[in-house]
């Protein structure tokens, strides 16, 4: 809303507004009533343009932000997302097995979020159903995170007789994920093409994985693929290509020791670049220079 933005400037007070993603990412996602989407359609320009400063997460965001709402580029500034590495850090993948009951000797699959279409479920059950058809590794799927799709998930699940094969794991608490993270051999982010912010995205489940030192299958969108390459910590796949995607997995389930090693990049990645302490320091500056400019 755009009252502190507002109220902000009244009062000469400096004002800091982060901006995380696009708003019809978030029509498409969280699927509003009608009358809050109008309000918050309407609002975002107001706040923007009411801030002092804007940050966003992503470059591709602060290009959107520019376009749509002519946000000159002197008040945008572009802080990616981070994560907490003393939370999320590298577990003994047995240990975790065992404390969440999970089989020992298997190949197993993780994907933490929102069970929602941009998220590209269908894609990633798909891709589950082509790993378990093939009989070379005994592949087993966690869902960590619930969503609007949750129900049709479940109800694709059985569909394509994946009941044995994929877990539906729904929400657990933050201090849980890790344990998830860990378990695995290899996690996910199999985004749609639909997700129109592909070239905005600092998603933080892929921190997440990078900081418990496992490699990443995700989507090949622009940044995705810089940070992935980035050691390399990751592969990419075609985005809603089961097949890429299912061959992207195997290929890491059938290298454990290349996969181990992107895991480790990984986590060396986000302690240099990647921490919230980081992204606090780069912000606290920002506001350091909005009062020095009053």
């Amino acid at each position: 809303m755009p009252l502190p933005s507002l109220t902000a400037r009244l009062l000469h007070i400096p004002s800091l507004l982060e901006v995380n993603g696009r708003p019809d990412d978030f029509m498409e996602i969280w699927k509003p009533p009608r009358m809050l989407g109008t309000v918050v359609l309407k609002t975002i320009g107001p706040c923007l343009r009411a801030a002092s400063a804007v940050i966003a997460v992503a470059e591709g965001l602060s290009d959107f932000v520019t376009e749509r709402y002519g946000i000159e580029q002197r008040r945008l500034h572009v802080v990616p997302n981070g994560v907490d590495v003393e939370r999320f850090r590298p577990l003994d993948r047995l240990q975790c097995r065992r404390k969440l009951g999970l089989k020992k000797d298997a190949k197993i699959v993780t994907f933490v979020g929102s069970l929602s279409l941009p998220r590209g479920m269908e894609t990633l059950l798909e891709a589950c159903k082509l790993l378990v058809a093939a009989q070379r590794v005994d592949v087993h799927t966690l869902l960590v995170g619930g969503g609007a799709l949750q129900d049709d998930v479940e109800r694709a699940i059985d569909k394509k007789g994946l009941v044995s094969r994929v877990v539906m794991v729904g929400r657990v608490p933050t201090g849980s994920v890790p344990q998830y993270v860990c378990a695995a051999d290899v996690c996910v982010a199999p985004y749609a093409s639909c997700l129109s912010n592909a070239s905005g995205l600092s998603p933080l489940k892929i921190y997440e994985y990078m900081a418990c030192g496992r490699p990443v299958v995700a989507s090949d969108f622009p940044w995705i693929s810089d940070l992935l390459h980035d050691g390399p910590c990751g592969v990419v796949a075609e985005p809603d290509s089961a097949v890429a995607l299912g061959e992207a997995i195997l290929g890491l389930l059938e290298n454990p020791e290349e996969a181990e090693e992107m895991g480790r990049r990984g986590r060396e990645l986000v302690e240099n670049r990647f921490t919230w302490d980081i992204a606090v320091d780069r912000i606290v500056g920002i506001m350091g220079q909005l009062r020095l400019d009053r």
